[in-house]
């Protein structure tokens, strides 16, 4: 995964997330997303409160988007499969990030091609919401 897939994911995933729990229950923040982050970050994401969302990284981003997956499938009505895609941009984010493998164009095409299919589902979810 190289950096501008990194940004790329994180965006989109962050908006979806955002917008997804935001519709779960009235307190999401400390039941949705709080509980999933590491207790290093949760007092800084408490003091912030939402705003904390846009300054998360993709590492946290993933964590909290695995964390509610089933939830967020069931009220969607979706199959909850995708779930691998997060697993597999989780494995290419720690790849990256801790650099464990070096950066191999075959591996870029596989993790373009997760992104995509997560973003193919996330663009099927908004559209049946805004139906």
């Amino acid at each position: 995964m190289n950096m501008n897939l990194n940004l790329d994911a994180n965006s989109i995933l962050r908006s979806f997330l955002q917008s997804q729990l935001e519709d779960l229950e009235p307190n999401w923040w400390s039941s949705r997303v709080i509980s999933h982050l590491s207790y290093r970050n949760q007092d800084r994401a408490w003091k912030m409160g939402p705003s904390y969302l846009a300054m998360m990284d993709l590492s946290e981003t993933l964590k909290v988007l695995k964390g509610n997956w089933n939830t967020i499938c069931e009220w969607n009505l979706i199959d909850d499969r995708a779930y691998g895609l997060l697993c597999h941009l989780t494995f290419a984010r720690n790849a990256m990030a801790h650099a464990c493998c070096a950066p191999n164009p075959a591996y870029e095409s596989y993790d373009r091609m997760a992104l995509e299919i997560l973003v193919s589902i996330i663009d099927e979810i908004d559209a049946r919401n805004a139906a």
